[in-house]
């Protein structure tokens, strides 16, 4: 194992500008600030001139921001593709940063051992100006072993934000109160602080709504933060209405069921609050029922007939209870039973089976009681499975028999 420990007490802090990397000084534009911590003379490490580029997977997150006086504690990791290899990483520019400190492990292909950096700098303050700085962090990687070596390298940025500006909190959330019922809307309250807000277009803290997948339901998609106003009994206190809004999202849950969110504010210089958890309680919505009788049947007068039908609910998820509501005023004093089935997705109480037995009485000519056909109608209630929920659904199906002799 290769271990190199550096630590760097002179150096300064770099600002780099769109393409700055091509300049012959990169740091001619920075700020007085900054070319005042910049010690021009300060020795570079040596590194090779890349002559291989993408042959080194150099992972660095795509970027990261601090605020001037935090500690930046960053590990990097490097990967060869050159077959038995012995490699490293190491920070080109590292003579940039005062007081900056870094330790490196050599990689080795043939035993799959990365090559690693690790860095520790606490970011000086007064560098970031009245708002923020862009620092890139030059990273090489290359070979030890092979002649010539071989390297490559890649850019990493860090954002350092002004101290002076605050980062805002979020402080409560405030409902909703009750349970919201799929295909409905609902809106609940944020309080935050943002001590940098101003009741002005573009100034305003603004409402982020973030999935948490660590619990389970995203509750986030559904989330529509509007714009905040002032909260009168805080000072630097913004009030939020959050709006949810989950029509068109019929299968949000087939019960009863929670959705997780995470919040975080974000002031009007791009500071960001800690997460903040949230969660709210979603009750499904029942559908109407259905029924399997859809065209007319023919029953033979003076003959025994039957018909047997489903009634349903199409999304399985509640409670079928059903009644005919006008056999006993028929000719004939047809029978009629509907009794409780399972229905779809394994319901055991999804769906209700119908049974209509009738001897149609003769045909009395033109002065029959008994007409042509005849339309059956059953009541099909749909309940809510949710015990505290009183919600449901009651229709009226129709079915036409026509009559034969």
């Amino acid at each position: 194992m290769k271990l190199k420990s550096t630590v760097l007490l002179l150096g300064a802090i770099a600002f780099l500008s769109g393409c700055g990397g091509t300049k012959q000084d990169p740091y001619a534009d920075a700020s007085p600030e900054i070319q005042a911590a910049l010690n021009k003379g300060a020795p570079k490490p040596a590194v090779p001139k890349p002559d291989a580029p993408n042959m080194f997977l150099i992972d660095t997150p795509p970027y990261k921001s601090l605020r001037e006086g935090e500690d930046l504690d960053l590990t990097i990791t490097s990967r060869s593709m050159y077959d038995n290899s012995k490699y490293y990483i190491d920070l080109k520019n590292a003579g940039d940063f005062k007081g900056l400190t870094y330790t490196t492990d050599e990689g080795d292909t043939a035993t799959g051992k990365l090559a690693s950096l690790k860095i520790k700098w606490k970011v000086p303050t007064g560098i970031a100006g009245n708002d923020v700085v862009e620092i890139p962090f030059v990273f090489i990687s290359a070979t030890t072993n092979l002649k010539p070596n071989a390297g490559d390298e890649k850019t990493f940025l860090l954002y350092v934000y002004n101290q002076t500006k605050n980062i805002p909190v979020v402080t409560k959330i405030d409902g909703p109160a009750t349970a919201i019922r799929e295909n409905t809307e609902g809106v609940f309250k944020v309080y935050v602080t943002d001590l940098d807000g101003q009741d002005v277009d573009g100034k305003r803290p603004q409402l982020l709504a973030l999935p948490d997948n660590n619990k389970g339901l995203n509750g986030s998609a559904y989330l529509f933060p509007q714009k905040p106003v002032r909260d009168p009994a805080v000072a630097n206190g913004w009030i939020f209405d959050v709006k949810v809004n989950l029509k068109n999202n019929a299968e949000v849950t087939a019960n009863n069921a929670k959705v997780f969110y995470y919040l975080q504010v974000v002031s009007q210089y791009s500071k960001i609050s800690s997460t903040f958890p949230g969660n709210f309680d979603v009750w499904t919505s029942v559908s109407n029922p259905v029924s399997s009788w859809t065209e007319a049947v023919y029953f033979t007068r003076q003959q025994k007939n039957n018909h047997t039908f489903t009634v349903t609910d199409p999304k399985g998820e509640g409670q079928i209870s059903a009644r005919f509501t006008n056999c006993g005023g028929i000719d004939g004093a047809p029978t009629c039973t509907c009794k409780v089935v399972a229905g779809f997705a394994g319901n055991a109480k999804g769906a209700a089976q119908c049974t209509i037995i009738w001897t149609p009485p003769a045909d009395g000519g033109f002065f029959s009681f008994t007409p042509s056909n005849q339309t059956f109608t059953v009541e099909v209630t749909n309940t809510t499975p949710v015990f505290v929920d009183t919600e449901k659904k009651v229709v009226n199906l129709n079915g036409v028999i026509n009559l034969v002799n």
